[in-house]
């Protein structure tokens, strides 16, 4: 079994991963504790999981480009109004908005960053102004047939509003990462 979060140098030996994860004294902001687990595959307990794996490309060579597009925020621009303080890096703050709903803001911090080879990728995680609380992650990954786009989230309901839409809330999320995969197809074929 894989242990959920790296050591304080970024590695996690069982699952051979090369990431870097923010450091503790910087995650004061988070509106969750499990910071890091959306790498693994021991998600916290109390949270809706949620674990999408799709084939983006055919061709194993586009993992640089799409990596690029992922990296500066390209894909989830195709599918929300971005703000963010920069490419994504460990600490970067993002304010995502979806367009039929200009009251919500959904505000996160990368709390990761993956830069291996055959990986690419981020995860972050959210702030006091999400209506969620959790953890979300995005990594590119290269393989004889192409390369993949893995979505790995857990989440709760963090405001009352979001309390109270139940599985509406839900269908959002889920609407939300097929759009997610869509846009990166769409990146991908150019």
């Amino acid at each position: 079994m894989q242990s959920p979060i790296p050591d304080s140098s970024g590695h996690n030996a069982e699952m051979g991963a090369r990431f870097r994860v923010l450091p503790v004294e910087r995650q004061g902001p988070l509106t969750y504790e499990a910071v890091g687990s959306s790498l693994s595959d021991q998600l916290p307990h109390g949270f809706r999981h949620v674990h999408v794996r799709e084939l983006v490309s055919s061709e194993p060579s586009d993992l640089d480009r799409l990596g690029d597009a992922l990296m500066s925020w390209q894909m989830h621009a195709r599918c929300l109004k971005v703000q963010a303080s920069g490419g994504v890096e460990l600490g970067s703050t993002v304010s995502l908005r979806p367009s039929a709903l200009p009251g919500v803001a959904a505000d996160c911090m990368v709390v990761a960053v993956v830069d291996e080879p055959e990986r690419t990728g981020f995860a972050y995680g959210t702030l006091a102004r999400h209506p969620e609380c959790g953890e979300e992650a995005f990594i590119l990954e290269r393989s004889a047939v192409g390369v993949h786009l893995s979505i790995t989230a857990f989440s709760r309901p963090h405001t009352r509003i979001a309390r109270l839409s139940g599985p509406v809330g839900r269908a959002v999320q889920t609407h939300f990462t097929r759009r997610y995969v869509d846009a990166m197809r769409k990146i991908s074929a150019g």
